[in-house]
């Protein structure tokens, strides 16, 4: 009787764990490893994909052999899905390989908000190359470093010293620590007084990008043929938005420093000590004193960066000035099928990708602005031929080394309302500034649509007349007598769910049962 008691529970436990699983199929995180052959001067990095998440979660990733950890990359996708925004995280984790040839990756596990997922690991062939790799914070801000042989300090840098507004600048505030320092520093109290020094070097008039330091790791650098650990304690980005210049001031922090001393045993003989030299005919003979015992003296000790200054010029004399994106971007657009018949859709996708402030991006639409730019104005054909009906849209941040880049996709159901060919230049467009080159360019999509003259048979006429008064309303319904709608599509998810909640009640059920027959 109990053993089939425990096995109607063991079959119970089962069916909830696979409730469970279900239940989670759609935001199990995901390990994905980076290349596995590649050269010494070269990052190798392991990356978390978590889906469906708002928050950052913290993620401790393993220590290799063979490899130092360098640093920590995150990555933002939304999407649209069902009417519903979808935020997914990536966290990417740098390493650097210390030497050339072969270095296993052993399998590890990484827990995210609860959730453990584990790696089977890899091996990896690093190449060699003609020169080892420097400093890994690639800020062009040159250090000032003391002029003692083992020395420690705090420093503030930007990668660059002039931008125009809305162009992105990193700061990173780094500590480093000569290998020849010779105390030992402990960073006890500094999360207390990180809250200070970051309300400091947030300013007021900049968009930020945060890289997300978790993690105090030291990373080795060579700086002026000395070697040094460095530890990155901020990492962002700013985007100013006005032409006032921006100024960080000078900050501190804390630590705690520890060095050894030797503390000497009481120089006065015992009595028992003196009668044994006396006895033993060597007088005013002391006995061997005990070996200095080594004792920890900790103080606390500042450390104190320079003020920073970011100069900041205006963007040259535009209509649009104030309003377009700044930045290096290029365009990529995808369409379904380029012939359709007039009131027929299309779906149409235009994806911007580059080195900027991704997030400000706004939908690439010329049809509000023509007027103002300098690109030829639409002809009135053209204005009343093509409607655009926005399909959703999503985004991919990527924040490393003090640069923010990534792409922005917009998607739409294009209607036309007239036949012949239409350009989508016509309708879309992204008049930006790119600093590289100080002038303002105007990104241009290069499809053209071809329309048939007519309807497809028994489709609606949406058009009116004079084409320009057939409304948005209109174009949702457009070749909807040509659906079928016995075709439904299978929805993997919502089945996996619903099977797990006819298991979660059998459970119950099952649970109840076995109860009442005890």
């Amino acid at each position: 009787m109990k053993i089939r008691i425990f096995a109607k529970f063991l079959v119970l436990f089962f069916c909830a764990v696979a409730g469970l699983k279900a239940q989670q199929i759609d935001n199990v995180p995901v390990i994905e490893l980076g290349t596995p052959t590649f050269s010494i001067d070269r990052p190798y990095t392991i990356s978390v994909l978590v889906r469906n998440s708002d928050s950052r979660p913290v993620i401790a990733f393993p220590d290799i052999p063979g490899l130092a950890k360098r640093g920590t990359a995150t990555s933002i996708s939304t999407s649209e899905l069902e009417g519903q925004t979808v935020v997914s995280q990536v966290i990417t984790q740098t390493y650097m390989a210390l030497q050339s040839g072969t270095i296993r990756v052993p399998p590890f596990s990484i827990t995210v908000n609860g959730v453990t997922v584990r790696s089977e690991g890899t091996v990896l062939q690093v190449r060699p190359a003609n020169t080892l790799p420097g400093s890994s914070s690639g800020l062009s801000a040159p250090l000032k470093i003391p002029t003692e042989s083992g020395a420690a300090f705090l420093s503030l840098r930007s990668t660059k010293n002039g931008v125009f507004v809305g162009e992105g600048f990193g700061v990173q505030l780094s500590l480093f620590v000569s290998d020849s320092y010779p105390f030992e520093l402990r960073f006890d109290g500094v999360d207390a007084q990180l809250q200070t020094v970051l309300k400091q070097l947030r300013p007021t008039n900049a968009w930020e990008e945060d890289a997300g330091i978790r993690e105090l790791t030291g990373q080795p650098v060579v700086i002026n043929g000395r070697k040094f650990t460095e530890y990155i304690i901020f990492q962002g980005t700013f985007f100013p938005l006005s032409a006032e210049p921006i100024q960080l001031p000078s900050v501190s922090l804390n630590l705690l420093r520890v060095r050894q001393s030797d503390r000497l045993p009481d120089p006065t003989p015992s009595t028992s000590a003196t009668a044994t030299s006396s006895e033993s005919g060597t007088p005013g003979a002391r006995r061997p004193q005990p070996a200095p015992k080594s004792a920890e003296m900790v103080e606390r000790v500042p450390f104190i960066t320079l003020p920073l200054s970011i100069a900041v010029k205006p963007l040259p004399a535009h209509p649009l000035r104030g309003q377009v994106p700044v930045g290096s971007y290029r365009l990529v657009e995808s369409i379904d099928r380029t012939k359709v018949a007039s009131g027929q859709s299309t779906r149409y996708t235009i994806r911007v990708e580059g080195t900027g402030n991704i997030a400000a991006l706004q939908p690439p639409l010329l049809s509000n602005q023509r007027a103002l730019t300098a690109v030829e104005p639409m002809s009135p054909a053209t204005d009343a031929g093509l409607e655009a009906l926005p399909a959703g849209s999503n985004q991919q941040i990527n924040r490393l080394n003090g640069q923010v880049t990534g792409s922005k996709t917009f998607s739409y159901f294009l209607v036309p309302r007239r036949g012949g060919k239409l350009p989508l230049s016509s309708l879309f467009g992204l008049v930006y500034f790119d600093p590289q080159t100080a002038r303002y360019d105007t990104l241009m999509p290069v499809t053209v649509l071809t329309v048939g003259e007519g309807a497809s048979v028994g489709a609606p006429a949406l058009a009116t007349e004079n084409g320009a008064q057939a409304n948005s309303i209109d174009a949702l319904y457009a070749g909807l007598n040509q659906m079928d709608s016995t075709r439904q599509p299978l929805n993997w998810v919502v089945l996996a769910r619903a099977i797990a909640n006819v298991l979660l009640v059998l459970m119950i059920l099952g649970m109840i049962f076995v109860f009442l027959r005890k």
